[in-house]
């Protein structure tokens, strides 16, 4: 955003301007040989900013960026003025950052730098291509006034040329609806900043809540992490490696490959002598896992005639016999 003066503001600024009558004094060593008095002045404003400014209102109505009441006064107060113009006592002077190069560069010498794209190298132009442009509205394209245009007068009447042509309450009629608008803009650009802060508020409750609704999980997981670590450092050895074996089973595919089930007996036996160490009713369990297992993969290496693969299964079976009886 960027704060301005409002359009047809009148009489905003005053001045003095001291131009020195040098007839008579000093000589020409001492003395500029071109000097200037302020209708000179007026005359060279006018040349150089009037073309300007008919050029630029001229490409916004164009355009029809313009604010088109604006610029039907603006034009309406330029013809009531002529006269003043005509008597060398009145000229349009351009002011300020948003002015434009055009404004601040002389006719003849004028090199506009042009910046181009991403990676390209700048051009240059006699005449700009960019229009700076204020509005009520960020995104604006309508409605738009130029920066920087004053309307100098040189010891100037009492009356405002702006309210000389225009009553007082057609003026104040207009005004009214620019600070309306303004209101309105004011108004809405509160109302999206309330909008936009609630909504800032509730997305900010609402990370909270799942945070907060996070860390729960997160401490209900660890706490029922714990007690299941609690409960399995209670058991005893044998339950312990029971439900180890329960883990490794649950890792192999459905059907094993000759390759692979050496590696479940090697596991079993392991097992198994393990187990004989255990109590009864322990020793039991193990025999029933160790079972279960063998049915499910195979009493036999996958591939193998079935001569072997029941030898095979006999075997295992007088082994899981003596763990449960404790012959072994």
């Amino acid at each position: 955003l960027l704060e301005s003066l409002p359009p047809l503001f009148d009489r905003p600024f005053s001045g003095t301007l001291t131009v020195q009558d040098l007839d008579g004094v000093g000589d020409e060593r001492t003395t500029p040989r071109l000097r200037f008095d302020i209708e000179d002045i007026v005359a060279a404003c006018n040349r150089f900013y009037r073309p300007i400014f008919d050029r630029e209102l001229a490409l916004l109505r164009q355009r029809g960026f313009v604010d088109a009441d604006w610029a039907n006064r603006i034009e309406r107060l330029l013809q009531r003025l002529q006269p003043a113009f005509d008597a060398r006592r009145t000229f349009l002077l351009r002011v300020g950052r948003h002015s434009g190069a055009e404004a601040v560069t002389l006719e003849g010498v004028r090199s506009i730098r042009i910046m181009k794209g991403r990676g390209e190298k700048p051009g240059w132009s006699d005449s700009p291509k960019t229009l700076w442009l204020a509005g009520y509205e960020r995104q604006a394209q309508r409605n738009l006034l130029p920066f920087g245009w004053l309307l100098v007068e040189i010891d100037p009447d009492s009356d405002s040329p702006v309210q000389a042509g225009d009553t007082v309450r057609s003026i104040q009629e207009w005004q009214r609806r620019v600070h309306e608008r303004i209101a309105k803009l004011r108004d809405k650009a509160d109302r999206a900043k309330a909008e936009a802060e609630a909504r800032f508020r509730a997305e900010e409750e609402e990370r909270r809540q799942r945070e907060a609704e996070e860390a729960a999980r997160r401490k209900e997981e660890e706490e029922e992490a714990a007690r299941r670590q609690a409960e399995f450092d209670a058991l005893p050895e044998w339950e312990k490696a029971y439900r180890a074996i329960e883990t490794q089973l649950a890792g192999f595919p459905e059907t094993l490959t000759k390759d692979r089930y050496p590696e479940l007996v090697g596991m079993l036996n392991s097992y198994l002598e393990q187990a004989k160490a255990w109590p009864d009713d322990a020793r039991a369990k193990a025999a029933d896992q160790i079972e279960s297992a063998y049915d499910r993969f195979g009493w036999g290496i996958p591939g193998q005639p079935s001569k072997k693969k029941k030898k095979q299964e006999q075997k295992k079976r007088q082994q899981l016999d003596a763990l449960r009886t404790g012959n072994f």
